[in-house]
């Protein structure tokens, strides 16, 4: 198993390398430094997600060593993480051995960044093929991964745990999978605890083992992989990222607050912990802190360029907004956003919104949420939104043809909406066409009448509930045969 550079990191021997450039910085004055020491330190300074002291390394160690190939290599990685792909092809051709291993493991890596994958496998195929080891399997597996092309990387893993169960590179590597190809948190926890067992200090699946228990909501389990993340290194950011998500996922936004504004203190790249924390945020529909975080970021808009999609952004903060009930600063962004993104349904569909929760003016609303429909129409959560917006307001015919709309297109996701369209009936007066739809709802999504009896019952309007309720005891009775009612594709 490769090295964790974790580890590393944490050795006497490192640290007074550390020591001795941070010196060497503050002072002016030169020292020597082995290439050996040059690149760790470059490596140290971007896992610490500082790249600019990173390529300040580097660039010292070419001055120094400007024929290392180690130190050229290393270049050319930086410059292919930072997708200048022109300057990092030019590096590549000028290295002096064009047989180095390394160096056509790098000639993949750039056919990957440059989305030809059929060059980078034909490239991989002539390297496994000059060198067929393990560590060769295991270096193409983590090229996959680290382009996030986890299909690709499966085979290599699958071939490397074949020929070796309990190598800790592969057992790592087939965790990463679980976690981001298949989403297989459970298993992906047990080979990242199968990796610390035997490597304990490994900072990166601690890490990886507390995001594992965080989307399984294991909270507790999470905070311990936490603290053992913290004593590998208290100072690496990622732990004070992952520190933030525990909090929020516990329920304690003011402390997953401050450790984002921690990590903004200690980050060389404030604009994408802003965004991180206002997507959070936003993910957890606290739309206070998603609105704050939103307007750090965009304060910093003037050094970001095209890194961030902006309409994203913008939608965001429209939309917490609506929900604060602040129309008018919704509304302001909307407006200006139709201009500026006018195929973006997402507009649209806050347009109609704001048009009903405004206005009342059911007629502009259905406007502006059918053209949203028209710009995305294979998007079954549009027409199932639009609908469910008329029906909050009692509007109950406009839902109704949604909702029929829906059925049209999307015959499958209309299954799951039946009591609603049952509900609509009622209200509007038709009952002989609500009873089949009664039948259908408690075929196929009877927990929602109970989920959403307060919504059923208004008014002290017991009678939609109650026979629904008396329809769905019938069925699971054997009272009612409920074949009849379903629809002619889904009998059962």
């Amino acid at each position: 198993m490769q090295e964790d550079p974790s580890s590393v990191f944490g050795q006497p021997e490192f640290k007074a390398s550390l020591a001795k450039y941070e010196n060497m910085l503050r002072t002016g004055i030169h020292v020597y430094f082995e290439p050996e020491e040059l690149t760790l330190l470059a490596e140290y300074y971007a896992t610490q997600g500082n790249p600019d002291s990173s390529d300040k390394v580097i660039e010292y160690a070419m001055n120094l060593y400007p024929e290392n190939l180690d130190i050229q290599i290393y270049k050319c990685h930086s410059l292919l993480s930072l997708k200048d792909l022109e300057a990092a092809e030019r590096l590549l051709r000028s290295l002096p051995d064009q047989n180095d291993y390394e160096v056509q493991l790098l000639y993949a890596e750039l056919s990957v960044a440059n989305d030809d994958l059929y060059s980078a496998e034909q490239s991989i195929a002539t390297l496994y093929e000059e060198n067929p080891y393990i560590e060769t399997m295991l270096d193409i597996a983590q090229l996959y991964v680290d382009y996030q092309l986890y299909n690709y990387a499966y085979p290599w893993i699958q071939q490397a745990s074949a020929q070796e169960p309990n190598n800790l590179e592969a057992i790592e590597l087939m965790a990463i999978f679980h976690y981001y190809s298949t989403e297989n948190f459970e298993e992906a926890a047990r080979l990242f605890n199968k990796v610390l067992d035997e490597s304990p200090y490994n900072l990166m699946a601690w890490q990886n083992l507390a995001r594992c228990y965080l989307r399984m909501n294991e909270l507790e389990k999470a905070a311990d992989a936490l603290d053992f993340a913290l004593t590998v290194d208290d100072t690496h950011p990622t732990n004070t990222e992952l520190k933030g998500e525990y909090y929020l996922a516990a329920g304690n936004k003011g402390k997953a607050a401050s450790c984002f504004d921690h990590l903004t203190e200690i980050s060389h790249d404030k604009a994408n912990v802003y965004y991180l924390a206002m997507t959070l945020f936003f993910e957890a529909n606290d739309f206070h802190y998603a609105l704050r975080y939103s307007a750090y970021f965009l304060g910093k808009q003037d050094l970001l360029g095209k890194r961030f999609d902006y309409a994203n952004i913008y939608h965001l903060r429209a939309f917490c907004y609506i929900r604060l009930e602040k129309e008018k600063e919704c509304a302001y962004i909307v407006n200006r956003c139709l201009a500026n993104y006018p195929d973006d349904y997402r507009f649209y569909m806050l347009k109609g919104e704001l048009e009903l929760t405004m206005n009342d003016d059911k007629n502009k609303a259905m406007e502006f949420l059918m053209h949203a429909i028209r710009l995305a129409p294979g998007n079954a959560q549009i027409v199932y939104s639009a609908a469910f917006m008329f029906l909050n307001k009692q509007h109950y015919s406009e839902s109704q043809r949604l909702f029929i709309l829906l059925n049209r297109r999307f015959p499958t996701t209309a299954l799951y909406v039946c009591y609603f369209v049952a509900f609509n009936y009622y209200k509007i007066g038709f009952l002989g066409k609500m009873y089949p739809y009664l039948v259908r709802g408690a075929v196929y999504s009877r927990m929602t009448l109970d989920e959403y009896k307060d919504f059923f019952v208004q008014d002290g309007d017991f009678i939609f509930y109650d026979t629904a309720k008396e329809i769905s005891n019938m069925i699971r009775s054997g009272e009612l045969d409920p074949t009849p009612y379903l629809p002619t594709n889904s009998k059962k």
